[in-house]
């Protein structure tokens, strides 16, 4: 597959009203953009360089509910912090790879590093100008197993829940908006609503640690 790099500056919005938001970003005049359905298995490369917070490789499946197509990839992302305000700018290279290829890597990656984190979530996104904003559901592994049932992909396949309702005991739904700076994200999270201190520059794996904490 061909090789495709995104550097965008991202921020987190915890415990979102997923209702009100997307009525709010309609109001600016955003517009629905997609469902999916993503597993992504994240494998720590820390290798501790200087300003990168973080650094790893990622095997993400995607079913695209809205046009109905999977999609396997490997990603190597990286998390740096910008100097001057502490935003994160996250860089990433991602190129589509096959199910064999995708099955091989996770046995590879699985004999050699450590995982962060493997989870299933649903994502519903909505576009707006320069801005993706994507509110994320993460669902336990052990989410109610009779409802829960895995696909060939290992991809946890949910029915009959609502997305805009929360899982009892699991991480509340979570906004992420990607912007071209830290500024204009912060202008349009006002214009929805939010404060400066409700926008996070957390990796997906401190958030996971953030909740963990406390539960």
């Amino acid at each position: 597959g061909e090789m495709v790099m995104h550097n965008e500056i991202e921020v987190k919005i915890l415990e979102i009203d997923v209702e009100e938001t997307a009525k709010k970003i309609e109001k600016l005049g955003g517009k629905y953009y997609h469902s999916l359905q993503i597993r992504t298995i994240d494998f720590d490369l820390n290798q501790n360089y200087y300003g990168i917070l973080s650094k790893f490789i990622r095997l993400r499946y995607i079913w695209n509910d809205t046009d109905q197509y999977h999609q396997y990839l490997l990603v190597t992302k990286y998390h740096i912090e910008c100097e001057e305000d502490g935003s994160k700018k996250s860089t990433e290279k991602e190129v589509e790879i096959s199910r064999e290829q995708f099955e091989l890597f996770e046995e590879m990656f699985r004999k050699s590093f450590k995982i962060l984190h493997d989870t299933t979530k649903k994502r519903c996104s909505y576009i707006l100008d320069d801005f993706l904003f994507e509110m994320d559901k993460i669902i336990p592994n052990d989410y109610e197993p009779e409802v829960l049932n895995r696909d060939c992909n290992g991809m946890a396949k949910v029915e009959s829940v609502p997305f805009s309702e929360n899982i009892s005991g699991a991480i509340p739904i979570f906004m992420e908006i990607e912007g071209p700076s830290s500024e204009a994200i912060l202008e349009i999270a006002k214009k929805l609503g939010f404060e400066e201190e409700d926008l996070k520059s957390w990796t997906t794996p401190k958030l996971l640690e953030y909740y963990s904490k406390e539960v």
